[in-house]
């Protein structure tokens, strides 16, 4: 069976329905077969929640937001962060109205940052690197574990940075789930291996690269958190090797106030819910579909294992004969 990838798009407090679609995964047994996970920003934190494999702690997270913890404001120009006069805040964490220690609390309190080692799946968070450099060619960054067995720590492609959660320390990790969700103008950006990480969405906010290139992943579902087509279009001929199953809600989320910075509990339960309506029905068949595929596979291999057997047993058969023939 080929490999399967899930991405999970930004759209901050519009993420509410990537928990829907999740919901109607795990309910029809499609979740088990996700091989590997990629997201950008709110889709990052979310990819993260899933790789955990706790939904009932995802949907609490979600069902209890409020903006209150997640807009948190500021007590002066960055003094709430960095005690040092001398400090540019501006140069470095650029112009920003909220910091993030609500959503620090979130991390800190409801994922371990462990799962990412225990994990089979990879995940990849997309940020983008804040620089004046010329914009780098595509490159992968190689990563050694503690076995011996290398896999790949990072893959730049142009303006966006895809992290192998796997390959960074725990600390790391939660500076690249911060990064990635550091929308421009509204959170600092986050300093991860001496450069400066905004959210990745204004780069790449459907990562299926990292899933594509480096997972090898066959079918790859990409929810998307707007129903605009014209919005965000993947470009299925730079993936040929793969098919891609997009994902679109099919009632409108909302824009930059209604949604996107939407962290209000109802607004996220009705999310949650139309997550799941809108694709139970198409999980159910597609399930139905992989089941049959499945009792096929074996009725194949059983028949292949007879077929086997039944020459071992001629071969086995074919030798005494002519050992009887040679005593004779």
């Amino acid at each position: 069976m080929k490999k399967i990838g899930l991405v999970l798009a930004g759209g901050g407090g519009k993420g509410a329905y990537h928990i829907g679609v999740w919901k109607a995964l795990r309910e029809t047994g499609l979740d088990r077969y996700v091989s590997a996970i990629s997201g950008t920003s709110v889709g990052g934190l979310n990819a993260a929640l899933f790789l955990q494999g706790d939904y009932e702690k995802a949907v609490n997270i979600w069902e209890n937001i409020s903006a209150e913890k997640i807009l948190t404001p500021k007590h002066g120009f960055g003094k709430d962060i960095h005690q040092s006069p001398d400090y540019d805040m501006k140069k470095y964490h650029g112009i920003y109205l909220y910091i993030r220690s609500g959503l620090t609390e979130i991390i800190r309190n409801n994922l371990d940052m462990n799962v990412f080692d225990s994990s089979d799946k990879n995940c990849y968070l997309t940020c983008r690197k804040t620089t004046s450099e010329k914009d780098m060619d595509s490159y992968m960054e190689m990563f050694a574990q503690p076995d011996g067995a290398k896999t790949y720590r990072k893959y730049v492609d142009g303006k966006s940075t895809y992290f192998n959660m796997r390959s960074f320390s725990p600390h790391e990790r939660e500076n690249i789930l911060l990064a990635t969700s550091a929308m421009p103008f509204i959170f600092p950006k986050e300093k991860i291996g001496g450069y400066y990480y905004m959210d990745g969405g204004s780069a790449d906010n459907l990562p299926v690269e990292p899933l594509y290139r480096l997972e090898k992943c066959g079918i790859i579902v990409v929810v998307h958190l707007a129903t605009n087509e014209k919005l965000l279009k993947i470009k299925k001929e730079d993936f040929m090797d793969a098919a891609i199953l997009e994902i679109r809600p099919k009632h409108e989320q909302g824009g930059l106030f209604a949604g996107t910075l939407d962290f209000d509990a109802e607004s996220a339960r009705r999310r949650i819910q139309q997550g799941y309506d809108d694709n139970i029905a198409m999980f159910q068949n597609i399930q139905e579909i992989v089941e049959r595929e499945k009792a096929f596979e074996t009725q194949w291999r059983i028949g292949i294992g007879r077929e086997y057997l039944t020459r071992i047993k001629v071969g086995i058969e074919n030798r005494e004969i002519e050992g009887m023939m040679q005593d004779l």
